[in-house]
């Protein structure tokens, strides 16, 4: 079938066994640790290559404060925009990842503060055609859906952990002098 995205559009924000009532921290994708109190934290969230089809990034993520890996490249964000805010709340990150994840718009300044980040991948969003036919001919449209980066050092001046930065296709804004 005809898409922007090879994957299947139906809304598909869950895994099999992200089960109500069950330890999350036994779900696939999702990695714990003890508190100091005892209790169970997330503090791994890898859903890399789930195929997880979702209108953008809902903000219950930005609750999980512990959160030191935060990997949602591969799946498909249908082109919806970065949340603007957020990301400034999961100051334990070291490992954010959202390539190839169909996500857009400006890179969010929070990711500013992350300043534990060793590692982040804001490469291209998704390349991906749409075709529809005609009497006489075919017609495709290509879209691209990405990050822009306004104000570059601006976002990376206090990563003084970063070892990785992958920014493949991210639209790197200058401002203007």
């Amino acid at each position: 079938p005809n898409g922007w995205f090879p994957y299947d559009l139906e809304s598909t924000t869950t895994l099999p066994s992200w089960k109500p009532g069950t330890d999350c921290c036994l779900w696939e994708g999702v990695g714990c640790s003890n508190s100091s109190s005892g209790h169970h934290v997330v503090t791994a969230l890898d859903l890399s290559g789930f195929r997880l089809n979702s209108d953008g990034i809902h903000p219950v993520l930005f609750n999980l404060t512990s959160l030191r890996m935060l990997d949602l490249s591969m799946n498909n964000f249908r082109g919806y925009d970065i949340p603007s805010v957020g990301f400034e709340r999961l100051s334990s990150l070291t490992h954010l990842n959202l390539s190839t994840s169909a996500i857009s718009g400006q890179v969010p300044i929070g990711i500013s503060k992350l300043t534990n980040l060793v590692s982040l991948d804001i490469s291209y969003g998704c390349i991906g055609i749409e075709g529809a036919e005609d009497d006489d001919y075919e017609v495709y449209a290509i879209f691209l859906f990405g990050l822009s980066v306004p104000y570059f050092h601006n976002i990376v001046a206090n990563l003084s952990n970063l070892r990785e930065l992958y920014l493949d296709l991210a639209m790197i804004v200058s401002p203007s002098a």
